[in-house]
């Protein structure tokens, strides 16, 4: 490519680091090609992160890593926007009490902690809920070996495909802080479809929420079970609590909020290489690329 057109990466969440996973699940012939893949993917990423004038990114932690394949070009984290647009739980009828942990199963390690999460909380919640359903939910694969064994009555649905046909009226997400936690996925999805979330301190401060208005705030486990009970009982604040993360993710975590992030960025880079005196136009491509 001419060098003269500055480049924009977009490497989200870091594809090689996903190929990098598998790898440490998979039997033996398959980790050698996961991570042979891995090793080829970051060795492009490495020659797209120094040609690039600017890189783009979904988290912080992809943004060290970047970082870390090329020092100098400035890397800026844009999240996702959250797709709200849809037909939100509050719409959907559902008689039974469920708790939903949606979480990201990337390791042994994370089942693991959903799991002690679980052990700590149901008992609380079903003495005074009996009915309550728990469902521990995950795009990933479900860790090689793992079981919900020894944790009474928790569904264990990896991977699922989209976390919002479990959610109705009668529904919560329990989103604690830990190494499964993931905002999107945990909380912001969740929010975004009209449930009203318990979570933690450090979550509420990202997220720049109002707590006992936006979502409920807990940082010990029989709190927490307090809270996910109080929602459960409580039909109008489950509504109403549920409408006000709704509108807080609308507003400040929607594709249109991150799209116009992009959209500034690119102005940015467009504008300081016509100032540079460069002329940025597209490359020249046919049928072969």
């Amino acid at each position: 490519m001419d060098p003269r057109i500055p480049l924009v990466v977009d490497f989200g969440e870091v594809d090689s680091e996903w190929w990098a996973r598998q790898a440490e699940r998979a039997t033996y012939g398959a980790s050698r090609f996961f991570r042979t893949e891995a090793a080829r993917l970051r060795a492009a990423e490495t020659t797209a992160a120094r040609r690039a004038v600017r890189r783009l990114v979904e988290t912080p932690e992809a943004a060290r890593i970047v970082q870390s394949l090329a020092a100098g070009a400035r890397t800026v984290v844009i999240p996702n926007g959250v797709d709200s647009d849809g037909v939100g739980a509050t719409s959907r009828p559902g008689k039974v009490p469920t708790v939903i942990l949606s979480v990201s199963l990337r390791n042994e390690g994370a089942f693991k902690e959903a799991i002690d999460f679980c052990r700590a909380i149901v008992p609380r919640v079903r003495a005074r809920v009996p009915s309550t359903r728990f469902v521990i939910a995950s795009r990933d694969p479900l860790p090689s070996g793992a079981t919900a064994d020894g944790v009474d009555g928790v569904e264990v649905m990896s991977p699922t495909i989209d976390v919002r046909l479990l959610l109705h009226r009668h529904a919560v997400a329990a989103a604690p802080s830990g190494a499964a936690f993931d905002v999107r996925a945990s909380a912001l999805e969740l929010m975004g479809a009209g449930v009203p979330v318990v979570t933690t301190s450090p979550v509420c401060t990202d997220l720049r929420a109002v707590a006992g208005r936006d979502l409920h705030v807990s940082d010990s486990r029989l709190e927490f079970a307090l809270r996910l009970v109080e929602l459960l009982e409580n039909d109008g604040l489950r509504e109403k609590m549920g409408a006000r993360g709704r509108d807080l993710v609308q507003r400040d975590f929607s594709w249109d909020v991150f799209g116009a992030r992009v959209e500034e960025l690119l102005g940015g880079v467009v504008k300081g290489a016509a100032e540079d005196g460069s002329s940025p136009r597209p490359a020249a491509a046919g049928r072969e690329g």
